[in-house]
């Protein structure tokens, strides 16, 4: 081959890779259409932690800042709604705005925790990229160092192959500066020209190239074809972006067939996105469907606007329905993007609207407690004068305090803050006479003191009872029982310190005696209900007990609900087989437990029926 035919070679090759790198960017471009089509706008708060926890997987930092730019105030907002709608349930029941505070739950804490690592991470990234890049060039000016040495000196036999050493070595160096990128292809395509222009027979292996580059795009496109009936359309569109960084990478085929394979791995790829345009087409008919249902409850909030009412319990039961509505407009996801900024607002000022007279009407509730304070502060003002009063007219100060009592239940609720030290004031003050009064029974108490002994004497007897196997163990305890019951009162200081020892020194021997557990749980029971004794508050500690018991059994049958609704939503992976085996102990652990507790309350009952 002559000289000129080594160079009208050469500028064809050039012309060839400027075309390829044009299809790159096309190729690009189409696939960043493709991803940035991402509706968030109707994303909940698990979608947003699911997506940073893929995105914290990404090493392509540039895509992943583009999606935390845009989906970061679509979560705040969301977050400001949460706080908005906490605030009035918490007014709702009750509670004052200024006291009002929001604690960030778990999905919350945990997103806010991976966005700003993975800020961390892009920035240290970005700084790590520039440091590569620099690196980068000073190794690709290292390396047409030697390909100028090579090009200027004498050729040899092992000229070509060190020539494409480095070219090879060039290609897999990363990007350098924007500055200098221009400058070193420029100076490397120069160098490979005159080298070419020197290496006759690097035509021939040129062309064995290019026959090997067109096996390799003949196996892409093949691929790409096979993906044309793939049945989940979105993994296709990633696996055919793939395969297009791939064939972009090849090199040249053979001209006159450079065409040719480039239009069929282009057909194939545009069946491909028609078919993503088609599914987009679908959702887009589905979106206009929740678009008609969001309209629909936008109309079902309207009559709220305008709600008046003197109850503050109809103010509640409306703002509980209110809630209810809001949760239907939560669930229905995605609608077109262009209506979703309008259907919100309109949802959101109606929404609030209602909050705002609710507001109101507080307002002028409040007005009416801080009336009812200033008539409590009177009456404890009453209170505390009597309470210092002399005690010749003790019986007239007894019954004018009880009076007070009396006006005190009648009077209505104060602020919320003030309820429990208005409260403990007036309880000191009608407290401290009837203490007072108390006091002048001496003889009594000196009664008070022996049945105290002979309290703390029967605790130590119980304490050294020693049960034996065969022995009817509740009939003795049962009679411990009954003779505690039959000593008379104790001082007021000693009342619950003594009972709690009793009571604790009847569990321990429980505890110890030598039977199963079952039946220790029996008895156990059987003592309770024979400590309580026959009084209303005894019988008012039985229900306590019962309702204590059936709380317990239906929040550990709500968190075993739970736990397996959770359960359902890890996907089949290594990493959620442990997790889901994790959940699966918790659920065992838990049914373990609401068992023992329905064992307890079945007993509890049989033998409060008994009693």
């Amino acid at each position: 081959m002559t000289t000129e035919e080594v160079i009208v070679d050469s500028a064809q090759n050039n012309a060839e890779v400027i075309a390829h790198e044009s299809d790159s960017i096309a190729t690009e471009t189409h696939e960043e259409a493709e991803e940035s089509q991402e509706d968030y706008n109707s994303f909940q708060k698990l979608d947003f932690l699911k997506l940073v926890k893929g995105l914290a997987e990404s090493s392509n930092f540039k895509k992943t800042g583009g999606i935390l730019k845009e989906v970061k105030p679509l979560f705040d907002e969301l977050i400001n709604n949460e706080k908005e709608i906490a605030l009035q349930s918490f007014i709702a029941e009750g509670g004052e705005k200024d006291a009002f505070e929001h604690k960030e739950d778990k999905d919350t804490k945990e997103f806010y925790q991976i966005y700003g690592k993975i800020q961390k991470q892009r920035f240290q990234q970005i700084a790590d990229l520039e440091k590569q890049k620099d690196s980068n060039l000073q190794t690709k000016l290292t390396i047409l160092d030697k390909i100028r040495t090579i090009v200027v000196g004498e050729e040899t036999k092992d000229s070509l192959g060190e020539v494409r050493k480095l070219q090879k070595e060039f290609r897999n160096i990363g990007a350098v500066p924007p500055t200098h990128t221009n400058e070193i292809w420029d100076n490397y395509r120069a160098l490979i020209d005159q080298f070419d222009n020197k290496q006759g027979l690097y035509n021939e292996l040129r062309e064995l190239d290019r026959r090997k580059n067109l096996e390799h795009k003949i196996l892409l496109c093949e691929k790409a074809e096979l993906l044309i009936n793939a049945e989940n359309i979105r993994k296709a569109v990633k696996d055919l972006n793939d395969l297009h960084e791939e064939f972009k990478h090849v090199g040249p085929a053979p001209k006159e067939q450079q065409e040719e394979i480039w239009n069929r791995f282009k057909l194939a790829s545009d069946k491909i996105y028609d078919k993503k345009r088609d599914l987009q087409k679908n959702e887009d008919g589905e979106k206009g469907q929740n678009l008609a249902k969001k309209d629909a409850l936008y109309a079902k909030i309207l009559p709220y606007v305008d709600f008046k009412s003197q109850k503050i319990t109809e103010w509640n039961d409306k703002t509980k329905e209110l809630l209810d509505i809001q949760k239907e407009w939560d669930a229905v996801r995605f609608i077109p993007r262009e209506a979703i900024k309008e259907s919100s607002r309109k949802f959101w000022v109606s929404f609030k609207a209602f909050f705002a007279n609710k507001n109101s009407f507080i307002q002028v509730l409040d007005a009416e407690r801080d009336a009812n304070l200033t008539k409590k502060i009177g009456l404890c003002e009453q209170a505390e004068a009597l309470a210092k009063a002399e005690e010749t007219t003790k019986n007239e100060i007894a019954d004018k305090l009880k009076g007070l009592q009396r006006q005190w239940k009648e009077i209505g609720a104060v602020p919320q803050k003030q309820q429990q030290s208005i409260y403990d004031r007036f309880k000191t003050a009608c407290d401290s006479y009837f203490e007072k009064s108390r006091n002048q029974f001496n003889d009594q108490e000196k009664v008070y003191e022996d049945n105290f002994k002979l309290k703390k004497d029967l605790c130590e007897r119980v304490n050294n009872y020693s049960a034996t196997a065969g022995e009817n163990h509740e009939e003795k305890l049962q009679e411990f029982i009954k003779e505690w019951r039959s000593i008379g009162f104790v001082p007021r200081k000693h009342k619950e310190s003594i009972q709690e020892k009793f009571d604790k020194i009847l569990a321990e021997t429980v505890v110890k005696l030598p039977v199963s557990d079952e039946e220790k749980e029996k008895i156990q029971i059987a003592v309770e209900l024979s400590t309580f004794g026959e009084s209303v508050g005894s019988q008012k500690r039985v229900q306590e007990r019962s309702s204590a018991l059936r709380r317990k059994i239906q929040k550990m049958e709500t968190d075993i609900d739970t736990l397996k609704n959770n359960m359902g939503f890890l996907a089949k992976s290594n990493k959620a087989d442990k997790l889901r085996n994790e959940v699966q102990k918790q659920i065992d652990d838990a049914e373990s437990k609401l068992t023992a507790l329905k064992r307890q309350i079945k007993l509890y009952q049989t033998l409060e029926n008994k009693k």
